[in-house]
């Protein structure tokens, strides 16, 4: 396959992720997970900008060990629903899963208030 060819395949697989995701971000599954923020800026960069490079493996080891620890994470997160937990986990890897209690976190950034990200032009990519 051409190069061409390659980064045309990339594109609809892009688009096909990116459909995915705004057809399921908004069901309310049994468990709610939560995503590093930085890992998931980067991931909403790769699905809409041609020239980003694909994420490494979602990494959440800050949230865990604060929830471990019993301190509190001073970073941000997104809060991923089960379905949208899977794909993470099978498209690109991920370790330290980390399961949203009422109790267990704080400083989250609601996957609502990437609205614009998600519910954007899947045929802009």
């Amino acid at each position: 396959m051409s190069f061409l060819g390659v980064l045309e395949m990339l594109g609809l697989r892009k688009k096909a992720e990116l459909s995915f995701i705004q057809k399921y971000y908004d069901i309310k599954t049994e468990k709610t997970f939560a995503v590093d923020i930085r890992w998931f800026d980067n991931y909403s960069e790769f699905l809409t900008n041609a020239k980003k490079s694909e994420p490494q493996a979602c990494d959440n080891a800050q949230i865990a060990e604060a929830i471990r620890s019993y301190r509190e994470f001073k970073g941000e997160y997104i809060q991923n629903n089960e379905i949208l937990w899977g794909l993470i986990e099978k498209m690109y890897g991920a370790r330290h899963e980390v399961i949203i209690k009422d109790s267990n976190i704080q400083n989250k950034r609601s996957m609502k208030n990437k609205q614009e990200f998600f519910r954007g032009d899947v045929t802009s990519i």
